[in-house]
Parts: C-alpha cells; sequence; structure tokens
C-alpha cells in the first residue's frame, strides 16, 4: 500500500518534472526492498525480481554473483588491448557514478515517446522489441532483467552484432528479424528499423546510417 501511495507522488511528479531522477519515485524502490524481507533477511534482488538470494540491505548490489571475476578480467593488459580501452588509465570498473549524476535534472522530454516501435525475434522467437529513430535505439529484451547478457546470452550476442555490424549468421549461427511477425523479413547486419535497410558491404551507406 505504500509503495503504491508513493508511486502515485512519483506520477504527480514527473507530471510537471519528467526527470530521470527524482527523490519520490527514487522512494518506491527502497519500499519494495524493505518490504521484501523474508525469514532468513534475504530480499528480493533489484535486478531481477526473480531472485530472493541476496541479503538486506545489499538486494542484489553484488549481483552477478561473479562480477568479481569479471572486474579482474576487464582489468587484464592483454584485454585492455584488444578491446582497445588503453585511453581509459583507472580500470574497468561496474559503474561510473559520475554520469549517472550528469542526467539527474537534465529538463528533455523522454526521448522514447518518439521513437518507432517494431518487434525483435532471435532465432525465430520473440526476443523483445525495438524503438528507433535516426541514430538513437532502444532495445528491450524479455526476460532479462537488468544483466541482458547474463540472462540471455543469445539475444545479448544478436543485438551487439547488428549493432556493430557483423554479419551474425556466419559468425555464431544466428539470426535476428523486425517485425510484427516471426516470420517477419530477415533483417542484414545493419538495419534501419524504420524501413531503409543498409548494405553491408557499402561504406558509403553505413557512413551515412551511423552519421545520420
Amino acid at each position: 500500500t505504500r509503495a503504491k501511495e508513493q508511486l502515485e507522488i512519483c506520477m504527480e511528479d514527473l507530471k510537471e518534472r519528467p526527470w530521470i531522477h527524482l527523490e519520490a519515485c527514487e522512494q518506491i524502490l527502497l519500499l519494495i526492498l524493505e518490504n521484501s524481507l523474508g525469514d532468513k533477511e534475504t530480499c528480493v534482488n533489484q535486478y531481477d525480481i526473480r531472485d530472493y538470494s541476496d541479503k538486506y540491505p545489499s538486494c542484489g548490489m553484488s549481483w552477478p554473483y561473479d562480477l568479481t571475476t569479471v572486474s579482474t578480467y576487464l582489468r587484464r593488459a592483454d584485454v585492455i588491448g584488444a578491446i582497445h580501452a588503453s585511453k581509459q588509465k583507472i580500470g574497468w570498473i561496474e559503474c561510473n557514478n559520475g554520469v549517472g549524476r550528469g542526467f539527474d535534472y537534465d529538463p528533455s522530454p523522454p526521448a522514447v515517446q518518439n521513437l518507432t516501435e517494431k518487434n525483435w525475434f532471435v532465432n525465430d522467437k520473440p526476443a523483445g522489441h525495438v524503438l528507433s529513430e535516426r541514430r538513437l535505439t532502444y532495445v528491450v529484451v524479455n526476460n532479462a532483467s537488468h544483466m541482458v547478457p547474463y540472462d540471455q546470452p543469445e539475444a545479448s550476442m544478436a543485438m551487439m552484432y547488428w549493432f556493430i555490424g557483423i554479419n551474425n549468421q556466419v559468425a555464431a549461427n544466428l539470426s535476428y528479424k523486425f517485425g510484427f511477425e516471426s516470420n517477419a523479413k530477415a533483417s542484414t547486419p545493419i538495419s534501419d528499423i524504420n524501413g531503409t535497410i543498409a548494405d553491408s558491404g557499402d561504406n558509403e551507406i553505413l557512413d551515412r546510417y551511423y552519421n545520420a
């Protein structure tokens, strides 16, 4: 009940200030976490509500639980060189709070309201939906929680190959399609889902696509 009341306050605040960060909205999550405590002092994972194994007040902050291994791997010199991340001197970190704070009080209206939406299929199975307009693309992946590669590795790989222009059907035996049915026309590696298909072998077309 308290969370529902707080949601109503949040929605009223959003009408006046459609910001990414509003304290009235942040309080909703805190109320849910507090009220999810079980007999064993565990609470709902705030990044994957199917998981109740973490303890309060962490509630998912240490998830995925093998994240420490990922940090070690991504700070290796050979990996840094392979992904061309040498300009970043402090090493890989999970989150940069400074980036989030930069968006906290941005008065711009949510861009997602202006994006064209289409369903997305991976290997002929519904994978989610894609909203796109010019150079901005927002992808929603079904049953993926906060960590898409962790929960939906195939969809994650297909998405990354699509974004960077790799022919994923050759590289990983994956296929992806956009449309409203599972038999929608298969997309080429780089696709403008508003209707124009880009030829992955034509650098001039790719330049126009990415620099629109």
